[in-house]
């Protein structure tokens, strides 16, 4: 969401902005200024004076890749495994 343009009006995504967008788009029943915020440290955002990394459209490769990923996923625990996710 904060990857893409701000709402109509607005100059950028400010914190209070996205807590109230995330909840108007049913991503979370509630969620504060603070959750935001941290959350936004915590990642790869450009809120967190990090790069920022979106994905610029979905096509059938990247989406293929993420299947692939999902899969992996939905796989149970297998301690003898080298491959850790």
């Amino acid at each position: 969401m904060v990857c893409s343009a701000p709402p109509e009006g607005r100059a950028r995504w400010a914190v209070r902005l996205v807590a109230q967008e995330a909840v108007k788009r049913r991503l979370v029943p509630r969620v504060g200024r603070e959750t935001i915020r941290i959350l936004l440290l915590d990642t790869t955002s450009s809120r967190g004076g990090k790069k920022m990394w979106c994905v610029a459209e979905l096509n059938d490769a990247y989406i293929a890749k993420m299947e692939d990923v999902l899969e992996t996923y939905e796989k149970p625990y297998d301690p003898r495994s080298r491959w850790y996710v």
